[in-house]
């Protein structure tokens, strides 16, 4: 357990899907990430009041064009992705700790 005893959880795609996070900053002169969030699904709404949107694979190019300028179908993108395309699991408390790295991180969590 975590010190503060909550259990951590991976929440993932079942396939290729993408985190929407790099935001074309070139007019602002800015070079902070930013990852859009929109409201959770049934999945993720067990641990978080948000979460990142997610595009599905065919998505990609169209989400990539920087051509597309119709806000409404930019808005069409940013939705929940479907809670039964993702799954959840417990993770080992060794994620919480910044230095530790690689896929021991996302490993399902033993039973205590």
């Amino acid at each position: 357990m975590t010190p503060n005893h909550e259990r951590l959880r991976l929440v993932t795609t079942n396939d290729e899907s993408l985190i929407v996070g790099p935001l074309d900053h070139s007019k602002t002169n800015s070079h902070n990430p930013a990852i859009i969030t929109t409201e959770p699904n049934e999945l993720t709404r067990q641990v978080h009041d948000r979460m990142p949107v997610i595009l599905p694979p065919d998505h990609y190019e169209r989400w990539l064009d920087p051509e597309l300028n119709d806000k409404e179908e930019l808005q069409a993108m940013l939705k929940s992705y479907p809670a039964e395309a993702m799954e959840s699991y417990e993770v080992s408390p060794y994620v919480s700790n910044a230095r530790n790295e690689g896929p021991q991180c996302i490993e399902p969590a033993r039973p205590s």
